[in-house]
């Protein structure tokens, strides 16, 4: 049945899938073929023949099968992630190299290489924080209760989807 595949595929290929990916900084490009890929597994699972053939978008597919977006489900991980660093005593190693210690972000200092500048995760997961609150005090305040911080992530990502 549909609902037993389902529950396989989002328990053994999507966990597999995301696992690795919280810590990377995903372009748009790349974002679209990850989202593309959980259409087309989706469609494969559903019986729905491809969007040029059956005219169905992937966003119906999507809701056929109770699925949200990967991209949508990959921001909630890497914002819980972050939200773990942040949480992290001062004398952690790995929270020393993303944050100073009043939880801004650290700057990079290093000389600028040609072409375009890199993302880094920590300057893109701090302006994605930065827009969930209104001010840096809030910020600080809630990533301290993990509780606080992950209902605020998945009330963040229901409201503003990618």
């Amino acid at each position: 049945p549909t609902n037993e595949k389902r529950k396989i595929y989002l328990a053994c290929v999507v966990s597999r899938l995301l696992c690795g990916l919280q810590t990377t900084v995903l372009g748009q490009a790349a974002r679209n073929k990850l989202d593309g890929f959980h259409a087309k597994c989706a469609r494969q699972i559903c019986g729905i023949p491809p969007a040029y053939y059956s005219r169905i978008p992937n966003a119906k597919v999507l809701e056929t099968l109770q699925a949200e977006k990967l991209t949508t489900l990959l921001l909630e991980q890497q914002l819980g992630f972050f939200g773990k660093l942040a949480r992290r005593p001062g004398s952690c190693p790995v929270r020393q190299l993303v944050f100073e210690p009043d939880l801004a972000t650290k700057l990079q200092t290093f000389e600028r290489r040609r072409g375009r500048p890199r993302s880094a995760w920590c300057s893109v997961m701090h302006r994605t924080a930065g827009n969930m609150f209104e001010s840096a005090s809030d910020f600080r305040a809630c990533v301290v209760d993990a509780a606080a911080w992950r209902t605020y992530v998945r009330q963040y990502r229901r409201a503003k989807p990618l």
